[in-house]
């Protein structure tokens, strides 16, 4: 399981999405307009489709109106 944690000074839309290494997206994990203060946001590696992702290199990007992030995670 991978967790995200983050902080938003206000009420605000946030998108937060699985790519493979090839820049595939696998998995949407969060997409809605989430409250001000501390959030925790979890991967359980299942795919869009339903199935286990393969192990491996991922990377997650987190979005809103004035940030993003784009961080490496390894799925085991």
């Amino acid at each position: 399981m991978t967790t995200v944690r983050f902080a938003l000074q206000q009420t605000s839309p946030v998108r937060l999405a699985i790519y493979n290494a090839l820049g595939n997206e696998v998995r949407l994990v969060l997409a809605g307009y989430l409250p001000p203060g501390e959030h925790l946001a979890q991967w359980d590696g299942i795919d869009n489709h339903g199935h286990a992702a393969d192990q491996g290199v991922y990377f997650y990007r987190l979005e809103g109106p004035d940030f993003h992030t784009v961080r490496k995670l390894v799925h085991k």
